[in-house]
């Protein structure tokens, strides 16, 4: 039987103009997920993501 490997879940930033945009991806019942948390306007950053 192959070993399970944990999925892992990370954060990204992409930058649209002057704004950035703050998500977490991970994978969740089989399938990727994509989930927005907000802008650095909204006070988040890549520590706090």
């Amino acid at each position: 039987m192959p070993a399970h490997r944990a999925d892992r879940s990370w954060s990204s930033s992409a930058s649209t103009g002057a704004a950035s945009r703050f998500a977490l991806r991970f994978r969740a019942y089989g399938e990727r997920r994509y989930v927005t948390l907000g802008t650095a306007a909204d006070g988040w950053t890549a520590l706090r993501s």
